[in-house]
């Protein structure tokens, strides 16, 4: 677990965006012009080095649950879509030890049966070394991102180099509490061409706990897990 390497201004979500925002996030197969167009036209917030570790279920799942840094829990849920935009809600964005409420929460955005029980939920080591039992088929994954956060207006870009074991990829995304905002920058960043992904669903392909038939956004086939 590592804190980030180099922070150009405070990116945590609690500070600049509410419960709920919409989402765009797409996965290029080759370096997107909207690269170089939120470097030249956005105004730079943020930069950072992080290191996610993902609870992925075998089953697709509005819930999208995640350590933020190995360190802090957050839950977050899909609760519709507008048209391809995602709208999102995030619940849970809580450090260690969890209460029962959260640990309750948790185990609902996991889809399992009863709860976590007090030492599940003492530390991020704790919860890692108690899913085995509670959930065999789940995966954790860690992803380890480099980032950019751009803004402009009411939106926020981030321009993201994934890389999960050993496979590479670019994700570039919008946010916002306004959902206009979101409309008018993926037009002027050409997103309307690619289809909005979350990291639950490329994880879950990428780990091979989505269907085969389904395709990958990506330019890289995926890695044999090891």
């Amino acid at each position: 677990m590592t804190e980030p390497s180099f922070v150009v201004h405070a990116s945590r979500r609690s500070s600049g965006l509410p419960n709920r925002r919409y989402e765009y996030r797409i996965w290029p197969r080759q370096t997107h012009p909207a690269v170089s167009y939120l470097q030249r036209t956005w105004r730079l917030v943020a930069a950072e080095h992080r290191n996610d570790i993902y609870l992925i279920p075998t089953t697709r799942n509005p819930a999208l649950v995640k350590l933020r840094n190995g360190q802090q829990l957050e839950i977050k849920r899909r609760i519709r879509d507008v048209g391809t935009i995602q709208l999102w809600t995030m619940p849970v964005s809580t450090g260690f030890p969890l209460a029962n409420a959260h640990r309750a929460q948790l185990a609902q955005a996991l889809a399992l049966s009863g709860g976590f029980n007090v030492e599940a939920g003492q530390s991020p080591a704790h919860l890692l070394a108690a899913l085995p039992a509670r959930a065999p088929a789940l995966v954790s994954q860690t992803v380890r991102k480099s980032r950019l956060i751009f803004r402009r207006g009411n939106c926020r870009a981030e321009i993201c180099r994934v890389a999960v074991d050993s496979w590479t990829g670019l994700s570039i995304a919008l946010e916002s509490t306004d959902l206009s905002s979101v409309a008018i920058a993926m037009d002027d960043l050409q997103f309307g061409q690619l289809r909005n992904r979350s990291y639950g669903e490329v994880l879950g392909l990428l780990c091979g706990l989505h269907p085969a038939g389904s395709r990958l956004p990506i330019q890289f086939q995926p890695h044999e897990r090891r």
